[in-house]
């Protein structure tokens, strides 16, 4: 599933290998991280290697995949 987790400040440490497929981007003082995440274990992982960074987490976020978006009733009801 995929997640976007929001930290204060601008990452300047590069993502570990563990993290691998994550994407980074800064704005407005933020940093945003996205991508898959395989299991729970990397979810916790990528929350505490952010906290050991010393940056303050403003979100995290699962993200839908595009297939999941509503879809139109048929019936047109």
């Amino acid at each position: 599933m995929a997640y976007e987790f929001v930290v204060r400040g601008v990452l300047r440490e590069r993502l570990p290998d563990a993290f691998r497929g994550l994407s980074t981007r800064s704005s407005g003082g933020d940093s945003t991280i996205s991508g898959d995440i395989v299991d729970q274990a990397q979810l916790i992982g990528v929350i505490v290697w952010l906290g050991d960074c010393g940056l303050d987490l403003i979100s995290v976020t699962p993200a839908a995949p595009p297939s999941a978006a509503p879809r139109e009733d048929p019936s047109g009801s």
